[in-house]
């Protein structure tokens, strides 16, 4: 097995060279126990458990050439919601309870939204709704298959205005995809490929926790990036700490089975996919020079 940096084609470094490198980092959440959440909080908020691995130094470093079709996606979960006028009157009759205090209050409260809502013009319409709501339950207890909305439209002709609505929902993973032509032109090539392509499997697979029967631990993780010479890329996007979550190797990249005196296959294609183990938000753009993450 190689060392700890791994380099193919053994050339591709010079000061102003363009290359990806995947830093292969020890899982430090391995053995914490209970007690390691601790230390996934600061401050006022949970921190990202990609902040602990910052300046982690790295148990292995495989500097491969910048793959093709590279590109970066950002978002965020977006969703419809709907809201109609009788559940908005509901929520607020039920709002009105919630506030209450004292129980002998909740008639009285219970009343006056209603009597704002007859006052307001919508207090018949919320009646009649809630009667259709009572004449379906009833109906479709009796083996039925009736929606109020299909009712409403039969009878009057209407449909519920549902207010449709775009909420933001939440955040996102981002997941990324890449892959190499690996075409050894020498013995010792060869020999590099071959301990990238171990390397890669032993770190991305689970472990056999020998101390503890019934438990696994939790395969190693990655620091990903594109580099120009010894610095971050200054255009490209950046990376958060990865987990390698798919490796492919094709032996016969070619499409034909060739090797050479030694058995190594003369073409191979390495494909591999990460997924970041925290969400981009807009901080993390705002602290990079690049075009952000």
């Amino acid at each position: 097995m190689a060392g700890k940096l791994m380099r193919y084609p053994a050339d591709i470094i010079d000061a102003s060279t363009d290359y990806f490198k995947i830093e292969i980092l020890k899982n430090i959440k391995q053995g914490g126990g209970f007690g390691s959440i601790s230390a996934l909080s600061s401050g006022s908020r949970a921190s990202q458990i990609s902040d602990q691995y910052t300046d982690k130094p790295a148990e292995k470093t495989i500097i491969l050439p910048i793959p093709q079709n590279i590109q970066d996606s950002n978002g965020a979960q977006w969703g419809e919601n709907k809201l109609n006028d009788f559940a908005a009157a509901a929520l607020g009759i039920v709002g009105s309870v919630v506030e209450t205090d004292n129980l002998k209050d909740i008639p009285g409260n219970v009343t006056k939204k209603m009597t704002e809502l007859q006052s307001g013009g919508g207090g018949s319409d919320v009646a009649n709704y809630a009667k259709m709501v009572a004449a379906t339950t009833a109906v479709n207890a009796l083996g039925a298959n009736v929606t109020i909305g299909g009712l409403l439209s039969r009878s009057s002709g209407q449909v519920i205005n549902q207010n449709l609505e775009m909420v933001f929902g939440g955040v996102t993973i981002r997941s990324f995809n890449f892959g190499w032509d690996l075409v050894p032109r020498s013995q010792d090539e060869a020999y590099i490929i071959k301990s990238i392509i171990k390397s890669l499997k032993i770190h991305t697979a689970a472990k056999l926790d020998n101390d503890g029967m019934g438990f696994l631990n939790a395969p190693d993780i990655f620091r990903i990036g594109y580099f120009k010479g010894g610095k971050a890329h200054p255009f490209l996007n950046r990376f958060k700490t990865s987990a390698l979550t798919n490796m492919t190797v094709n032996y016969t990249g070619s499409g034909t089975y060739a090797t050479y005196e030694d058995g190594t296959p003369v073409h191979m294609k390495l494909d591999l996919s990460f997924k970041e183990l925290n969400p981009i938000y807009r901080e993390d753009h705002e602290k990079v020079d690049s075009v952000g993450y």
